[in-house]
């Protein structure tokens, strides 16, 4: 969460207030760490070589894309595609296509960038590396944003 901001937040979290009558409102989180650990290291060696450019301008175009929001304009932050978190020195990968603007290598934006991170992310999001949360009133939830 908040990825274009430098530096990150190390962390987020939800309360759950309520729950809608229907039972919708799951949240889904996904373990970029054990989707990075998994893949080939010739893979891994490949995407540690790359950055991501995480901006408020995309995210505002994406809000803007599928949910009627207006862009507002907040520099960006650049991040490794593979990133280590502070706290418990794991590497993982840092993603959020929403936000993502550009992925460079050396400096110079890569052709095919954004399939990369849609591909990325549908991997990281499928099920051996996901967990549905089905909230419940008084769930408090913290999770690292690597």
């Amino acid at each position: 969460d908040q990825s274009f901001r430098s530096p990150r937040p190390l962390a987020s979290a939800m309360y759950c207030l309520d729950t809608p009558p229907d039972g919708v409102g799951q949240t889904v989180f996904c373990s970029t760490a054990a989707a990075l650990e998994d893949l080939p290291a010739r893979t891994r060696e490949k995407l540690s070589a790359l950055s991501a450019t995480h901006s408020y301008r995309q995210l505002g175009a994406s809000f803007a894309k599928y949910a009627g929001g207006t862009p507002k304009t907040l520099s960006a932050a650049r991040a490794g595609l593979c990133a280590e978190h502070r706290l418990v020195e794991h590497d993982a990968l840092y993603l959020a296509p929403h936000a993502i603007e550009a992925v460079t290598e050396d400096g110079v934006e890569m052709q095919g960038g954004a399939d990369l991170v849609d591909a990325l992310s549908t991997y990281c999001t499928g099920p051996a590396y996901s967990h549905g949360h089905v909230w419940e009133q008084g769930d408090y939830v913290v999770w690292n944003n690597l």
